[in-house]
């Protein structure tokens, strides 16, 4: 996925590293380039357009980054899958975590899911 605006972010899981599976290309609203509404289909563009199609065209040129971006999608996909408990488990999970400290994990076989930290190391 390509991130658009930061509340995009916000509105996610908060348990899913998104660095490791998103880009974020920043657009804020149609009046974010230059301070003028966007002109939709316009053939002119103004230096900010400009850039963020020169971010946009870096980031499709980025094939390593996508592969392993999408990599580690597929490897995800379970949290994704609301036809599966894995995502209401894994809410659970940290709901848990939240009230009973004490039955943290240190790991978790994926990857990109972030744990809160352990209260105790482990003997």
């Amino acid at each position: 996925p390509i991130f658009t605006h930061l509340d995009q972010y916000r509105i996610q899981g908060p348990w899913i590293d998104w660095k490791q599976l998103s880009y974020y290309l920043p657009v804020h609203d149609d009046t974010a380039f230059s301070g003028q509404p966007v002109i939709r289909f316009s053939v002119r563009k103004t230096p900010s357009q400009e850039a963020f199609l020169e971010s946009l065209q870096k980031i499709l040129d980025d094939k390593e980054g996508y592969e392993r971006r999408r990599q580690k999608i597929l490897e995800h996909n379970p949290l994704f899958d609301h036809e599966t408990m894995y995502p209401f488990d894994t809410y659970m999970y940290l709901i848990q975590a939240e009230l009973f400290p004490e039955t943290r994990q240190r790991k978790s076989r994926w990857s990109a899911l972030l744990l809160p930290p352990p209260l105790f190391d482990e003997p």
